[in-house]
């Protein structure tokens, strides 16, 4: 089984109802961790999956619609104590010029 360590919120495990704490035991009837793990990474966004869900003790069926997998915005900067040698080097490596 699996434990919801967190929920984002207007995430895709909050759109559905998880909540922290939650116990996933199965995910589109694959009971094993492997199983369930690989499922949970490699479905694609917007594809819905069954998920069985215990909450204190009780067992919930939900329908779980993946999210985006980009958890992490990334944005390039310069270092601010670049030379303008080193901010010639960046530009011509991100623009191939």
């Amino acid at each position: 089984s699996l434990s919801v360590g967190e929920v984002t919120v207007e995430g895709a495990a909050a759109k559905a109802g998880l909540k922290m704490g939650d116990t996933i035991a199965s995910v589109n009837d694959q009971t094993d961790l492997r199983g369930m793990s690989q499922l949970l990474r490699t479905t694609a966004p917007g594809k819905a999956l069954p998920l069985v869900v215990l909450r204190a003790g009780v067992r919930t069926d939900i329908a779980f619609t993946m999210g985006s997998t980009n958890r992490y915005p990334w944005l390039i900067t310069p270092d601010p104590s670049a030379s303008p040698e080193k901010l010639r080097m960046r530009r011509q490596w991100l623009t191939g010029k």
